[in-house]
């Protein structure tokens, strides 16, 4: 009975496709059709007196007449067809050619070539429920166009030059990657990485990448996996050191290990025999979030890693700085990478944000502000204040104390839901601590809100699990965090983000602006919001100061 069933359903399936080709012809109208059809036959059916004959008689005549093929190879006809697509039938056709994330699917369907004998073809025939074209002598068109599996924007692919040529041409190979939050500087790092292994690194050599969050290596490992499926030449292994992964140090060769910084450098003071066996086998070295190399223990952790000034560095880095207000450590930092940094080109006066957002790389930002005077019990001290202007964070206790804060949190919340009174809102909310997250959470929901929080306590497995519910079409339309998902974290579609922990920290406030700052050429949104709660506390809350701040530094001739 059940294959019975399952039988039946597939007839059905395929008469439903079988005559998606006609339906779409009808709701071209008679008009375009009679055209198609020829003025001998409109002329016939005026003898005739068959003038008002439907649509979807014309419909069956085209289709006998022009045939399933010309319909579908020959432009003429097959645009104003895939035009005639309803939205969610465009949208499976995208989603079957392989094309994700898209916003106008006809525009997509317009620009697509097809030909007898491509996969594409035989995907779109399938879906109006035809057999696919047969191949024939000197009938095909004389050039195609050539679909890469994983490809760059144009910037990106420039950035990936420039890279490669400091790392193959400068005395001292290292180099940052500077490219703002959204704007792909994980991907063209890969791409990178797959051009060294294929033609420069040894095949025994290893990729070693250092980042500080389980996020982020997950990110890096799994981006990886997509760049090397489509760009490499041999089977490589992807080693995982971070979170509850771990691998025998000594045994990692031939392929990528993703590494926690905290892991790895525990391991290179226990395990020192191992790890002596890794820095030897290892070809090149690339460090997330950059900004921290010269931290101490990182810089120790980066000095067993290239024994020498030849091993490759890449630095990626949406904000090439430490600090905002120490520039003696942003100096070190540059010096660090040998003042060689990579930055998005632009016109004369226009800043890489500027340029992003033109061409819809990064979304329009509306920065929006909550004013807040707390009470005296946050007033800073003389040497919080002092460890402010030297660019240091605010203190812990001030921060907490805001976040039990009554009238602050009813400002706050009366905001979000407002917010997500709009049912497209996808919104962040970036709280001030765990507790805090959760206090938010837990009103919205009283409220109506499909909310859920997560933090660093939260079970990694239900972590990933409330991410991707966020990030699909589905209800959960806010998600508050604390400590997560300023980094590692992609939900393009997210566009508004509420930032309720203050920070005096550039650094940090960029990454949480990140979040929902991916524009419609990325897969995210043409505008989105950022609001932030400011209590009068000196703050930098602007994206495109954080992306220029370091220039003149990393310009200087140190």
């Amino acid at each position: 009975m059940h294959a019975v069933l399952v039988l039946q359903a597939q007839c059905g399936e395929k008469r439903i496709a079988m005559n998606r080709l006609r339906a779409t012809l009808q709701r071209l109208g008679a008009g375009l059709l009679a055209e198609w059809l020829g003025h001998p036959t409109i002329e016939l059916l005026e003898k005739l007196d068959l003038r008002n004959v439907n649509a979807m008689s014309l419909a069956d005549l085209v289709l006998r007449q022009i045939g399933p093929q010309r319909l579908l190879l020959d432009q003429r006809f097959r645009i104003p067809l895939l035009e005639a697509l309803r939205v969610e039938e465009a949208r499976t056709l995208c989603n079957n050619l392989g094309y994700e994330q898209i916003d106008n699917p006809y525009d997509v369907l317009r620009a697509r070539r097809f030909a007898a004998g491509q996969h594409a073809t035989d995907v779109l025939f399938m879906f109006f429920g035809m057999p696919g074209p047969e191949l024939a002598g000197g009938e095909d068109e004389p050039s195609s166009a050539a679909h890469p599996s994983y490809p760059l924007f144009s910037f990106q692919r420039r950035a990936c030059r420039q890279v490669l040529d400091y790392l193959l041409n400068s005395a001292s190979p290292r180099v940052m990657l500077h490219m703002p939050t959204g704007s792909g500087k994980t991907r063209t790092a890969m791409a990178v990485i797959c051009s060294l292994l294929r033609n420069t690194l040894p095949e025994d050599g290893l990729v070693v990448w250092l980042a500080h969050s389980e996020e982020l290596c997950d990110q890096a490992a799994e981006e990886f996996t997509r760049a090397w499926s489509a760009l490499g030449d041999r089977d490589l292994p992807v080693f995982r050191n971070y979170g509850s992964y771990r691998c025998q140090l000594d045994q990692a060769q031939g392929g990528v290990l993703v590494a926690g910084l905290q892991l790895l450098y525990r391991q290179s003071l226990d395990k020192q025999d191992q790890f002596a066996a890794l820095a030897r086998r290892t070809r090149l070295v690339v460090m997330d979030e950059a900004h921290q190399a010269i931290a101490p223990s990182y810089r120790h952790l980066l000095g067993l890693l290239t024994m020498n000034d030849l091993t490759p560095i890449i630095g990626l880095s949406a904000t090439p700085g430490r600090s905002w207000m120490d520039r003696d450590e942003n100096v070190e930092l540059a010096n660090f990478f040998r003042h060689q940094k990579v930055s998005i080109q632009t016109k004369p006066g226009e800043s890489p944000i500027e340029f992003l957002q033109k061409e819809g790389y990064l979304a329009y930002i509306q920065y929006e502000t909550i004013p807040y005077a707390p009470g005296n019990d946050v007033e800073l001290t003389k040497t919080e204040v002092e460890d402010l202007k030297r660019g240091f964070d605010l203190p812990e206790r001030v921060i907490r104390r805001l976040a039990v804060d009554h009238t602050r949190n009813l400002l706050l919340i009366e905001r979000i839901l407002r917010e997500a009174c709009d049912p497209q809102a996808k919104i962040i909310v970036f709280a001030c601590s765990v507790e805090h997250a959760w206090l938010i959470a837990n009103i919205l929901r009283l409220k109506g809100v499909e909310v859920e929080a997560i933090s660093s306590e939260t079970p990694r497995d239900e972590r990933q699990r409330t991410i991707r519910r966020f990030r699909s079409d589905g209800e959960l339309q806010v998600i508050t965090n604390y400590g997560v998902l300023t980094t590692g974290f992609d939900a393009p579609k997210a566009n508004v983000a509420v930032i309720a922990r203050p920070t005096r920290s550039v650094v940090l406030y960029g990454q949480m602006v990140g979040r929902v700052a991916r524009g419609p050429r990325a897969g995210g949104n043409e505008h989105a919001r950022v609001i932030t709660v400011v209590d009068q506390i000196p703050g930098f809350r602007h994206l495109a100061e954080a992306v220029q701040f370091w220039d003149d530094i990393w310009d200087a001739e140190n």
